[in-house]
């Protein structure tokens, strides 16, 4: 199959055709049997197969090179018509699309940046189906790829077929008189859409691949020895259990200041656990902290379970009073946290960095009130971070980080207001030069890089309400506030999905304007290449906005997953020298 989809990639038009469903060529078949001199009617496979196209996916590849070259040249070519990448650049050229010899996939893409009013990758399945489908029908009418326009209906997409502007300025009108071409270019257009859904379907299905061989192979853990604390009513409480060396290379270490630590005067108070078997300077146990925490008791009357050399012995510690001190609720839960902790902390550490570095880059950052408050919460929130996660929760940190959270809110309110206006204002850009395209393209160009920084810190904004919102899921209670908070940050997240209101209005608003170029002066090729260049930034934001919004969707996640295993059993693995802990990593 991957030999396949590298044909595909690379232009093959039967390639392509052989793995579409009978749906994705209907339209190719009714566009060609709609032509009286179509020669799919009287061909045996189609009369003994129809309405299952997959069954002549080749005559009807056979039958759009035919009608891609006129009969002449046919019976040259022996009754073959050209090839596919000679009809897609026959297309490209009658309507004025840049083009280039041998690059299909690109081509076609051109093809459909030109002729599709939306982002191709913000578009839905049904939605890119419709707009193929309305594309094709003019392709098929002879109207020209810059006769056309958007209108917003009632928050529908509509395609408008408007007249031609004065001299047909910048359109392009192919002959309707012309059959071949009233069946070549939707075909082509179609195929072009063909060609990107299922490319793009292979190239998610690669990676799916890629990360589940890639994943690191885990040894399986041999548990031996094992020491097991319960409360009077047998309920376990903390286990802790000799095992093999664990395939972890990114441990953490820790210090005696760490609540961790706490759980050492248990190493000593159990030496069998700790040196059986052979002796050596490093050894390793799993740890499991039982929950929920809350329930943990702090009374007289532990007991203890040892399981040595495959047999089991109970006990009671001796000295109850020590033992409340290590294993009591809130002992416990800094434990606990600082396990769950340690990965989290270096998360947001590395997350802090990067989304300062980032706002460093913006322009004219001292002169931006905005990007100042963005950057001064990181800066906050990087200096209180490590000691929020290590267990030291200040109530006067926690008032800072909701001042801060007031203050993101304000500048993500104004961004997005910026946004939408700034969108709309693209329609007021002006061309000085009146005659030729480039400085409309220049003006147009200045605008998207305005459009491009506010989106830029919009997403900043986000991500640090986000390690803001992290640092306050640290601190115990106000689950109710904790909840409404990341319901917020979920709601500006949906804000910048490709589809949502506030992306499409910029890219609508950003293509309208492009589309409209036009110039006494340039060859309409000219023109076309200069918008084709342009709506690459409409690309590229669509991209960015997506990957951004990805990696924030990823921190909340990883959040929630954290304040699930604080409320859980939580399992770790302890390296251990001279009888201390000097590393964990939870499990």
């Amino acid at each position: 199959m991957s030999a396949k989809i590298n044909d595909i990639a690379k232009g093959d038009l039967y390639a392509l055709l052989s793995v579409c469903t009978k749906e994705d060529l209907d339209p190719l078949v009714k566009c060609i049997t709609g032509k009286l001199s179509n020669l799919l009617d009287i061909n045996d496979d189609y009369k003994r197969h129809r309405p299952d196209h997959t069954k002549y996916h080749r005559v009807i590849a056979d039958e759009i090179r035919l009608f891609g070259g006129n009969t002449f040249r046919n019976l040259m070519r022996g009754g073959e018509g050209p090839s596919y990448d000679e009809v897609l650049l026959d297309v490209c050229k009658k309507l004025d699309v840049p083009c280039r010899d041998g690059e299909t996939s690109r081509n076609e893409s051109n093809l459909l940046t030109i002729f599709l009013d939306r982002q191709w990758k913000a578009l839905s399945e049904e939605e890119r189906e419709r707009l193929i489908s309305e594309a094709r029908t003019d392709a098929a009418k002879g109207v020209g790829v810059n006769a056309k326009n958007v209108i917003q209906e009632g928050g529908v997409l509509l395609l408008s077929r408007l007249a031609l502007g004065p001299f047909g300025l910048g359109a392009t009108v192919f002959s309707i008189a012309d059959p071949a071409f009233s069946v070549t270019v939707p075909c082509v257009l179609h195929i072009a859409y063909l060609r990107q859904k299922y490319l793009e379907a292979a190239n998610q299905t690669q990676v799916q691949q890629t990360a589940a061989e890639t994943a690191p192979a885990v040894r399986p853990l041999v548990r031996s020895d094992a020491l097991v604390i319960v409360t009077s009513e047998e309920s376990p409480v903390l286990s802790l259990a000799r095992i093999s060396e664990p395939s972890v290379v990114d441990w953490n270490p820790v210090n005696g200041t760490d609540g961790i630590s706490r759980l050492n005067p248990l190493l000593q108070g159990v030496p069998s656990l700790a040196t059986a078997g052979e002796v050596a300077t490093v050894k390793y146990m799993e740890v499991v902290i039982n929950g929920p925490l809350l329930k943990a008791k702090n009374q007289d009357g532990y007991r203890l379970t040892t399981m040595i050399n495959g047999k089991f012995s109970n006990g009671t510690l001796l000295d109850p009073e020590n033992l409340s001190r290590i294993v009591n609720t809130s002992a416990l839960l800094q434990v606990a946290s600082v396990a769950v902790a340690q990965k989290h902390l270096a998360d947001i550490s590395r997350k802090l960095s990067e989304i300062k570095a980032s706002v460093d880059r913006i322009l004219n950052f001292q002169k931006n009130e905005r990007c100042a408050v963005i950057r001064g919460a990181i800066r906050y929130f990087e200096q209180v971070a490590q000691a929020v996660l290590s267990g030291e929760l200040s109530e006067s940190v926690r008032h800072q980080i909701e001042q801060h959270e007031a203050q993101l809110l304000q500048v993500q309110e104004h961004l997005i207001e910026d946004i939408r206006h700034e969108s709309q204002a693209v329609q007021s850009v002006k061309d000085e030069t009146m005659f030729g395209s480039k400085g409309m393209e220049d003006a147009i160009r200045e605008h998207q890089k305005l459009l491009g920084d506010l989106y830029q810190q919009l997403q900043l904004c986000i991500r640090a309400r986000v390690c803001g919102w992290q640092l306050l899921t640290a601190y115990p209670g106000e689950d109710y506030l904790k909840e409404n908070r990341k319901q917020s940050l979920k709601e500006i997240v949906d804000v910048l999905r490709e589809s949502s209101d506030l992306l499409a209005s910029t890219d609508v608003s950003m293509r309208r304007k492009v589309k409209s170029m036009s110039a006494l002066f340039n060859r309409n090729v000219t023109v076309n290449e200069r918008k084709l260049s342009l709506l690459e930034w409409n690309a590229r934001l669509v991209a960015q906005v997506s990957q951004s919004r990805e990696q924030i969707a990823r921190e909340l996640q990883a959040t929630e997953a954290v304040i699930a295993k604080q409320l859980q059993p939580v399992t770790m693995l302890v390296k251990i020298e001279n009888e201390q802990i000097v590393a964990i990593r939870p499990a």
